[in-house]
């Protein structure tokens, strides 16, 4: 009881950062066991205007109570993206939003090429008006970061898993920021268009022999980077589509 009551006075203290200026309609205490279905619940409550979380606890599920409480507290830790938040979800929805959290929680760090590949496999789904699950994906970006950082985008975003058999990573051809999808008989190619992939390798390029990957300011610089493209790069606008006969 001693542990709960110290992470229910921590967690509370850490949501002021996600305080709302209006009165909202309900207030709610969250239990989590820190599984992936609630960091997505989460994220939604704290950015609905009609719901004020007061206090999460955590107890033992799919995480272990000290690993459930590692993962609720780096998801409210992020002050830095709070001054975004509204504007992404105005900008891009929901979908996009809580898509992109849950990737960037499951790799443990914000990165340029997972935001892409979650608003290449929303833009899939769109295209196709589908859900998720409903297609499969080739991706050619390879099994190299940061570039496959990709395929951890299209595997939430689009639902396309390889439990499931819908994702499959080429390794034997020269990589790009691009994917196949094939939805009944129609398939399209989604590629990064070259000129917004010449404007983010270089820049991790420079951080990364700037500062080096073991350096805690190379993660700093980097998530401020995916913080910066994740709000400007517009899903509609980022991607060349082929149909692919």
């Amino acid at each position: 009881m001693k542990r709960i009551l110290i992470i229910i006075i921590g967690l509370t203290l850490n949501l002021s950062l996600f305080s709302h200026p209006w009165k909202p309609s309900h207030y709610v205490i969250i239990d989590t066991d820190g599984g992936i279905d609630d960091l997505r619940a989460i994220t939604m409550l704290l950015a609905s205007p009609d719901v004020r979380v007061m206090a999460i606890t955590v107890s033992p599920g799919a995480l272990s109570t000290e690993n459930a409480y590692i993962k609720v507290k780096s998801l409210l830790n992020s002050s830095d993206v709070e001054l975004f938040v509204a504007e992404i979800i105005k900008k891009y929805g929901m979908d996009e939003w809580t898509s992109s959290v849950i990737t960037n929680e499951l790799r443990g760090h914000l990165g340029v090429f997972s935001i892409v590949g979650v608003k290449m496999g929303i833009r899939a789904r769109e295209y196709f008006d589908t859900g998720v699950d409903e297609f499969s994906t080739i991706s050619f970006a390879g099994s190299d970061p940061p570039l496959s950082c990709i395929n951890d985008g299209l595997q939430v975003s689009a639902g396309s898993t390889p439990d499931h058999g819908l994702l499959t990573v080429r390794n034997d051809i020269p990589t790009t920021p691009s994917a196949e999808f094939t939805y009944m008989n129609r398939k399209i190619r989604l590629t990064l268009k070259p000129e917004i992939e010449e404007k983010i390798r270089p820049e991790l390029k420079e951080i990364n022999f700037v500062d080096g990957l073991d350096s805690n300011i190379y993660w700093e610089l980097v998530r401020k980077n995916s913080i910066k493209y994740w709000h400007d790069l517009d899903r509609h606008d980022i991607f060349l589509i082929e149909i692919v006969e």
